[in-house]
């Protein structure tokens, strides 16, 4: 039987444990925004300029960051002559020596970005890595090649001239910052890099740096500019001066490449460069028609209804357990799974949603949530109220090792069997329209009773409901829990 109203007097509880995040203006005024909100303060032009000036970043420097997001990047060259640099007195328990590809253990161990692969690709360029020792350990390194110099802001390699070589990716060990033991390295470095016939170490720093720019020796020489422009999967070089010091300069290709790393990460992220990956991986055109719109910022999704009490029951293994986690089982589920959050997980059974979980061998194999209060959707960014008794079952995981196993169907069989028990008389859950393979596999009883979309502009998301009456409550925004803002109380 089909219900009537728009907001149910179970939505109330679910406003106890909903956390509000806001920003506050000049005026002390607090105001709460959403996850989409915070997402588009943390990433967009706007937002980022607005914080940049919160900060009280220069408006020299802030000009320069929004024309880095623009497409346009620049970059001052400078050299200094290595020999002008004095010693340092080494401290006796410091040792130096460069790097070798024995030593990739130690490099990685010393530092938490450190690649593996890109060590070992340096070395095979004939880069050198001097490094300073202490206690049997790497607390500080940097990379000199005297080929060419790979400008990552820019996009862009500067071939080297004979004499000239360039030092970068610096980097000091935490707990050794304030040593000046990159003061002892670059006197090291320098001195063997004069004795090995070098005439002037190639850098660049940019214009709005004057951190950088108010520590230059008297000796650097600025010698010309270096830009970039990008045009979607293209980088123009744009050089002025510097005749002498750089030889050819082009955008970064690594591994043989046929496109370079800028064109490779526009196919990979731009909305054009998806569209053209999608029809190569034969995606229909309907489907790449709505990944688009998403992008866009119109996302829609079908609203489906099922009743749990028509499921037939599947055969459990003898070694399966199925059981409902706490809060003690935190630990289990976090190892079964790679993506799964400390935070997200207690939030969740805070708020009253349950965890309904498989067992095999002491550890979690498969499990999904189940909420009889609302049904948060990411991917439109909203949060929908549920009658009283409907349930919403999301975020299903099985473990790698056991797909194909036919688990989640007995996970399906046992959740929709309780849900019965418990009174629930409708399963809600939502489709893309364009998920031919979901929607190919729905039972007979499931039944299409609405369309949910957004539209997200800028950082508003407005809601847009067709159908569904008597199955969905309030229709909002999604409740924020992260962002550049800070953390008040939860409400009620």
């Amino acid at each position: 039987m089909r219900r009537s109203g728009v907001r149910f007097p179970s939505q109330a509880p679910r406003e106890k444990n909903r956390l509000h995040i806001t920003i506050r203006d000049v005026t002390g005024t607090d105001t709460e925004v959403s996850d989409t909100q915070a997402r588009w303060w943390a990433r967009s032009i706007a937002g980022r300029a607005i914080k940049a000036v919160r900060d009280g970043v220069p408006l020299r420097e802030l000009f320069w960051r929004t024309m880095a997001v623009l497409g346009y990047r620049r970059l001052w060259i400078f050299v200094e002559p290595p020999g002008l640099w004095k010693p340092v007195d080494r401290p006796a328990d410091v040792e130096a020596r460069d790097l070798s590809a024995d030593d990739l253990e130690a490099y990685c161990s010393s530092r938490p970005d450190a690649n593996s692969a890109e060590f070992r690709r340096r070395l095979e360029r004939g880069d050198r890595c001097p490094a300073l020792w202490r206690g049997g350990r790497v607390v500080a390194s940097r990379w000199i090649s005297t080929q060419i110099a790979e400008i990552e802001y820019l996009g862009l390699t500067v071939g080297l001239a004979p004499r000239v070589e360039h030092q970068y990716d610096a980097y000091t060990a935490p707990e050794e910052r304030g040593g000046r033991l990159q003061k002892l390295l670059t006197a090291i470095t320098y001195k063997k890099s004069a004795e090995m016939g070098c005439t002037d170490v190639f850098y660049t720093i940019g214009p709005e740096n004057r951190a950088s720019l108010g520590v230059l020796l008297p000796s650097a020489r600025r010698v010309g500019t270096l830009a970039s422009v990008r045009l979607g999967p293209w980088v123009l070089p744009v050089v002025r001066n510097g005749e002498g010091y750089l030889d050819d300069v082009r955008p970064i290709r690594r591994g043989g490449s046929e496109v370079s790393d800028t064109q490779a990460r526009w196919l990979a992220n731009s909305i054009a460069g998806r569209a053209i990956k999608a029809v190569k991986d034969g995606v229909p055109l309907r489907e790449l028609f709505w990944r688009t719109m998403a992008v866009l910022g119109y996302r829609r999704l079908w609203i489906f209804v099922e009743p749990p009490g028509l499921w037939k029951p599947v055969d459990r293994p003898a070694d399966v357990q199925a059981r409902e986690l706490s809060a003690d089982d935190l630990a289990a589920y976090c190892s079964s799974r790679p993506d799964a959050r400390e935070a997200e997980f207690r939030r969740r059974l805070e708020r009253g949603d349950r965890c309904a979980s498989l067992w095999r061998g002491g550890r979690v194999v498969a499990s999904r949530w189940i909420s009889t209060q609302m049904a948060e959707i990411e991917y439109l960014g909203l949060t929908v109220g549920l009658a009283p008794d409907m349930e919403h079952q999301y975020d299903a995981y099985t473990a790698p090792d056991e797909r194909g196993g036919r688990l989640q169907k007995l996970l399906t069989a046992i959740t929709f069997e309780k849900s019965a028990k418990m009174g629930c008389t409708e399963l809600f859950y939502t489709v893309g329209p364009e998920n031919l393979a979901m929607l190919r596999v729905l039972l007979p009883s499931a039944r299409r009773v609405g369309t949910l979309a957004s539209v997200r502009l800028g950082p508003v998301v407005v809601p847009i409901v067709r159908g569904g009456e008597g199955y969905l409550g309030d229709v909002r925004r999604t409740a924020p829990r992260h962002g550049l803002v800070h953390r008040t109380s939860a409400a009620g």
